[in-house]
């Protein structure tokens, strides 16, 4: 049985809307040697600036820095971006578009929802759920192929991403935006519902790291519940959501005890952080939430980091202030592929970093037919892609970010990794005296990546390091990237 294959989150042909939008690695200086990455946004620098970096540690970056995916895959252009994160759309109309018991069966009667109940279901641990869950049926969904012309599966994208150490972020979703499956649990939810959605949800986690070991440990609880025409509104509430979290949270949570794995909920995916809905949910469901997930789409994605930040702090019973994601952002409707919306992706990547998210995944990675994505249809790499890839360079991977002071007006910052040290400034438009003698002065040679109209991301030249001093041309409406090798004994490393 075929099924069209279209946008799970944003139905073909939907009018464009208004969007409102683990811990952090210990030490990250354990290995050497060190290097220096400038970054700046970039035609010919007009002026001169100065920008001196310290060592004393501000904050981080992301953890996490990927992409949702489409209707297209190639692990190639999620390991080349420097994705660390694929957030996947495993809801029911793929992997149950209809009742497992009904494939199980042949029947197509229905007459088994709301069977096996979980008490059922977990009175049969013993025969690894053979009885009540039948794998078979989902070891044919995963396998099915709908990807790349119907010939990648659902195993194979989840393979690959982890054969290249790309984390997962695994959508669980009953009613989709065009109504699928029509069999699913439906707000009001009753004791059926609830039995069929637990199911579901311990099924995927349990196929994909009990059955599997694929070690997944992010899960979001369906998609912007709070927007008309995603599955859940406007017949769904608050408090049936929180229902649905704390039955996920515990099915999943089951699951991957029995994996020994972590596990982090993701709640309430919103497309309005600001509606009530993560304060509700926090509420009502803190100690099944572990990361506090939206969607942002506009300028100024820093800003809304900061106003969750404060109701996440506003809303603790639990205790734990949780990390932020956001799950989608970009552009919803129009085209990656200019340099303008380059600069701006690279913006909005910039400042979720320095207001402290801890993840974010650009909707999309790939291509649907519409709209597009940073690769475009048949693969074909945009303009922001070529951006993006350039920033995650820098960014990616919860770093070390570093006080420091400079006359840029323009975005700045310093970061680094294990064996990096990174200045980030946007459309700084100047040549930029750089000072980074705290982290050592031997004498070497930076190299110098760019992306602007006529540079892809590409290595440039080099420019001599003295004394941790040297001067970066950094011109307007471009990034500029210099790596330059420090030597680590002569650094007070931070601790």
């Amino acid at each position: 049985m075929g099924r069209a294959m279209c946008p799970p989150c944003h139905a073909s042909g939907a009018e464009p809307r208004a969007r409102h939008g683990g811990p952090v690695p210990a030490n990250l200086w354990a290995a050497f040697p060190l290097a220096l990455l400038v970054l700046v946004c970039v035609s010919s620098p007009s002026a001169s600036s100065y920008l001196t970096v310290s060592t004393t540690v501000a904050g981080h970056t992301a953890r996490y820095i990927g992409g949702c995916e489409a209707s297209e895959f190639a692990i190639s252009e999620v390991v080349d971006s420097g994705c660390n994160v694929l957030r996947l759309w495993t809801k029911m109309d793929e992997l149950e578009w209809w009742d497992d018991d009904d494939c199980l069966d042949g029947k197509w009667d229905n007459s088994e929802y709301g069977l096996p109940t979980i008490a059922q279901i977990k009175a049969d641990a013993g025969a690894g759920f053979a009885n009540t869950v039948p794998w078979s049926v989902w070891d044919e969904r995963f396998d099915q192929a709908w990807w790349e012309g119907g010939t990648v599966s659902r195993k194979q994208i989840i393979q690959s991403c982890r054969d290249n150490g790309v984390e997962l972020l695994v959508e669980l979703r009953t009613v989709d935006d065009a109504g699928n499956p029509w069999w699913a649990p439906r707000p009001p939810l009753d004791q059926a519902d609830v039995n069929e959605w637990w199911e579901h949800c311990f099924a995927v986690a349990y196929w994909l790291n009990v059955r599997n070991n694929f070690g997944v440990t992010h899960f979001e609880v369906l998609n912007e519940p709070d927007y008309n025409g995603q599955g859940w509104s406007p017949s769904g509430d608050q408090a049936g959501y929180v229902q649905m979290i704390q039955t996920a949270s515990d099915a999943v949570r089951y699951a991957n005890g029995m994996a020994g794995l972590d596990t982090y909920i993701h709640t309430p995916v919103v497309a309005s952080y600001d509606g009530g809905w993560i304060e509700y949910c926090l509420q009502n469901a803190d100690a099944d939430i572990d990361v506090v997930d939206y969607h942002y789409y506009p300028d100024g994605i820093g800003s809304t980091v900061q106003s969750v930040q404060l109701k996440i702090a506003a809303n603790d019973p639990d205790g734990v202030a949780e990390p932020i994601w956001i799950t989608e952002f970009g552009n919803l409707s129009g085209s990656y592929n200019s340099v303008s919306e380059a600069l701006r992706t690279a913006s909005n990547v910039f400042d979720a970093a320095v207001a402290g998210a801890e993840g974010l995944t650009i909707f999309s990675l790939s291509s649907w037919p519409s709209p597009g994505g940073l690769v475009a249809p048949a693969h074909t790499k945009t303009e922001s892609y070529y951006a993006y890839r350039l920033m995650l360079r820098a960014l990616n991977g919860g770093r070390n970010r570093y006080q420091h002071t400079t006359d840029l007006t323009t975005r700045a910052m310093a970061t680094s990794d294990s064996a990096n040290l990174y200045i980030v400034a946007i459309d700084a438009n100047a040549t930029i005296q750089c000072d980074v003698s705290a982290f050592g002065a031997t004498p070497t040679t930076a190299t110098i990546y760019e992306y602007s109209a006529t540079r892809k991301d590409v290595v440039t030249g080099t420019v001599g390091v003295v004394a941790g001093r040297f001067d970066l041309n950094a011109p307007a409406n471009a990034i500029v990237l210099a790596s330059v090798p420090l030597n680590p004994l002569a650094v007070r490393w931070p601790r």
